[in-house]
């Protein structure tokens, strides 16, 4: 399933999950609240974010 996440970059909203999901969580916003950014560059941080949380 996917959720909202706030983008670590630019604070926007993004998405985290399996991917199946991603119009469903994305469609309920207006085009200025969604995150641009590379997709790589956000799953990167968000990665390092869960990491961090694990320690």
């Amino acid at each position: 399933m996917c959720m909202p996440v706030e983008c670590p970059l630019c604070h926007k909203t993004t998405w985290k999950g399996c991917g199946q999901h991603i119009d469903s969580v994305m469609s309920k916003l207006t085009e200025d609240q969604k995150c641009k950014c590379p997709r790589d560059q956000v799953e990167g941080e968000l990665a390092k974010q869960s990491i961090c949380s694990i320690l």
